[in-house]
Formats: structure tokens, C-alpha cells, sequence
């Protein structure tokens, strides 16, 4: 028990309620963050080994992970379909311009990218997009992962990736590995409607996982020839 914020709940040292809930969600992000670093470690370590049952500790390593965020996966879920129902009421009555901080209903879209600062012209197309949305009055919002960077700048998210991956035959494209918990709990706090992934990458697959917990609709853009770099990388064209 050295972390200290577990004590204090052990202890009842903690009164009110909220505060509470906050410290135990940050915990459990913490752990689930602290494994899923140590899962991906050992997988790049023993990935090439011979024997496969190498990958056994590793893979165990997600199954804790799993069932850490089970609870959160469920209650998540059933917030997310709470809210589409009072949506419903809300347009069915007709009453969600009578309501404070209702007057804008508009869809509201959180685009997961993890190339946004890259000098790619792909990148670059990517910005010219999302600001030419912008400029259309449109409610849209860049997630990404990014060390060493602010929380926000601007309509910009930057989550910490838990784990920086550099792959030994491309070191300069290196893969952020962002916490899963922190990605849902703030897609369902910003009341997000729909999400639009643009990487297939890893905060992609993580953004990717969100709308099936939500219940939020998922669209995904890719470059056509994403499959000739992925073979190009790997060696081997079935990948």
C-alpha cells in the first residue's frame, strides 16, 4: 500500500463522496496505465522470441488490464445511453432551446489523429481540413497524443501517452501509446456525438473502442495506400 491516495480510502481518511470517486478513478487509471506500459514492454521483448508461450505473462498483463476497466467500460455505457435518451425526450418535446446550455445541439466531433504535427503533406491536408471545418462554424475537436505538451491549445487535446514506441525500422516514426480510461472519460465529459478517427495508429485503435462503449457513431479515414506502407515495413505482404 505505498501509494497514498489507496491508503487514504483504506483508512476512511476520505469524507466527501466526489472526492472519492475522483481519487479512485485516478488510481485506477494509474494502474491500468502502469500495466499496459509493462504489457507493451515485455510484448516488444519477447515478440521475436521462438517459443511462444513467452507471450504468456504479457498477455495475462491484458487481461488484468480488462478486468481493472470492466467496471468503468460498464458504467460508462450506461450513462452514454442514458444521455441519448434524454436527447430523445429533449428533441421529441421540443424543449432543448428552453433549457440552460441547451441552445446549441449542433454535433459536436472529436477527430483522433496521431500525425497532426507531422511535416507530412497528408498531415498538412489534414489540418487544411479540420480548419476549413472550423471556419464553417462547425463544433470540431483534435485529440491527440503528444508528450511534454500542454493539456489544451486551443480546440487541441493532448493526452499523455503512457508508453513512446520507436520501431526499429523506422525510429524517427515513433508511436504514442495513449491511456485508454483518460480517452473515454473525456470523450463522455465533453459530450462528444460522434467521433472521426484519421490514424491507424495507436490512439486511433483506442478512439476506436470508445463509440462501441458510448454508443457514438464511428467514421474512419485512411490513405489508399496504407496497405503498401504497412507491407513495405513489415516485409511481407500478407500483413
Amino acid at each position: 500500500m505505498g501509494d497514498p491516495t489507496l491508503r487514504a480510502l483504506a483508512e476512511g481518511r476520505m469524507n466527501a463522496q466526489r472526492q472519492k470517486e475522483t481519487d479512485w478513478f485516478d488510481f485506477v487509471t494509474r494502474i491500468s496505465d502502469k500495466t499496459l506500459d509493462r504489457c507493451i514492454k515485455d510484448l516488444d521483448q519477447r515478440f521475436f522470441q521462438a517459443n511462444p508461450f513467452s507471450l504468456l505473462p504479457s498477455l495475462s498483463s491484458v487481461g488484468v488490464i480488462y478486468f481493472l476497466l470492466a467496471p468503468y467500460s460498464v458504467a460508462y455505457n450506461l450513462y452514454g445511453r442514458d444521455r441519448h435518451l434524454d436527447a430523445r425526450i429533449l428533441d421529441r418535446f421540443d424543449t432543448r432551446d428552453s433549457l440552460p446550455g441547451r441552445e446549441d445541439h449542433k454535433p459536436k466531433a472529436a477527430i483522433f489523429t496521431d500525425s497532426y504535427y507531422d511535416q507530412s503533406r497528408t498531415a498538412e491536408v489534414v489540418r487544411q481540413q479540420i480548419e476549413a471545418a472550423r471556419g464553417r462554424g462547425e463544433n470540431v475537436t483534435v485529440m491527440t497524443c503528444l508528450p511534454e505538451a500542454p493539456d489544451w491549445v486551443g480546440n487541441i487535446r493532448h493526452f499523455r501517452p503512457v508508453r513512446v514506441y520507436e520501431a526499429p525500422e523506422k525510429p524517427e516514426q515513433k508511436l504514442f501509446i495513449p491511456s485508454l480510461l483518460t480517452i473515454l472519460d473525456e470523450v463522455f465529459r465533453l459530450e462528444f456525438t460522434r467521433i472521426h478517427v484519421l490514424t491507424p495508429g495507436p490512439i486511433g485503435m483506442a478512439a476506436a473502442l470508445v463509440p462501441r462503449i458510448l454508443d457514438l457513431p464511428l467514421y474512419g479515414t485512411y490513405q489508399p495506400n496504407v496497405h503498401e506502407e504497412i507491407s513495405r515495413i513489415a516485409g511481407d505482404e500478407t500483413i
